[in-house]
């Protein structure tokens, strides 16, 4: 697949200025949110038919932005994993929100697509994609 239609880091700073996880997105470098935004264009695009974004469909650029904060949530999360509970008699453990036991933080963890995204491109999703 080519390199699909990417929307500008400054485009993306003015959406996420007002934004539920605007920390997350200001907090993170530029390199990192180029890259997010670079990786959330290719993934909408492979939903779409054609695998291109349109540029003048508000509602793919929404996605391209959504997916690329649900990429960052992502790293962070794999970055920073939660103390669950920790034992300390003998020898002691933890466990962290990525361990195995953890189904709904591994359901979460191995979602390719940011359930926000999905929502935003409902309507130009092939059938094959929208099945329970």
């Amino acid at each position: 697949m080519s390199n699909p239609y990417t929307p500008s880091l400054s485009a993306a700073d003015t959406y996420f200025g007002n934004h539920l996880r605007s920390e997350l997105w200001n907090g993170t470098g530029e390199p990192e949110r180029t890259g997010a935004l670079i990786l959330a264009a290719m993934d909408v695009a492979s939903l779409l038919p054609g695998q291109t974004v349109d540029q003048t469909e508000p509602l793919q650029l929404l996605a391209i932005y959504e997916q690329a904060v649900f990429l960052l949530e992502k790293l962070d999360r794999e970055k920073n994993p939660t103390l669950l509970s920790e034992q300390i008699d003998g020898i002691g453990s933890r466990v962290y929100s990525d361990s195995k036991n953890n189904t709904a933080d591994n359901a979460r963890a191995a979602a390719e697509f940011s359930p926000r995204t999905m929502r935003l491109l409902r309507s130009f999703l092939v059938p094959r994609f929208l099945r329970g």
